[in-house]
């Protein structure tokens, strides 16, 4: 017999990078580059604890709030993206998103169930430094960052901060089911 009830899911994730110079407290954009970016298999696993939490089960499963979106960092490698990473690959620094302004939980049936990532390096931060890729990690404990999984990650034309430099990341990230 025929299961005529089949559907399919796929984690997916968009980001775009909007770079600004701040001039007199305005901003004016420089550069914006668009992408889709690589769930990790840490992504994936992260999911599916939540799904099937277990008290007897992995630490995820035991603690589902350790699967939330919890943090960005940037780093300067471009090395390409793979479902088998586990960190970027040269971490300058890592943002803890303030939830609900940074990290937003978007439902507008029928098409749009996502989470929207905003999260902004601000002129005067990291000055000098070349940034050429990004990551979304997940809480773990809130403390140790080894108890994270790096959710996402995604490489882009590398961009040198100036101390007048801005640089937005913007992420939408859901799961589409057909």
């Amino acid at each position: 017999m025929r299961n005529s009830m089949k559907s399919s899911g796929t984690l997916y994730g968009h980001l775009t990078v909007t770079v600004y110079e701040v001039k007199n407290g305005q901003k004016v954009r420089k550069l914006r580059i668009a992408m889709k970016n690589q769930i990790t298999n840490g992504g994936r696993e992260s999911v599916l604890a939540f799904l099937a939490q277990d008290p007897l089960g992995t630490t995820e499963q035991q603690n589902p709030e350790y699967g939330q979106i919890w943090s960005l960092a940037v780093g300067d490698d471009a090395t390409p993206v793979s479902v088998l990473d586990t960190a970027l690959y040269n971490e300058l620094d890592r943002y803890t998103l303030a939830i609900p302004l940074e990290r937003e939980f978007v439902i507008v049936p029928p098409n749009i169930f996502e989470v929207h990532v905003h999260k902004e390096v601000p002129a005067g931060t990291l000055t000098g430094a070349t940034f050429a890729e990004a990551g979304l990690l997940t809480r773990g404990d809130g403390v140790l960052p080894a108890t994270q999984a790096l959710y996402a990650r995604q490489t882009h034309p590398a961009v040198v901060k100036s101390a007048a430099m801005a640089i937005e990341y913007d992420w939408r990230l859901g799961m589409l089911v057909q």
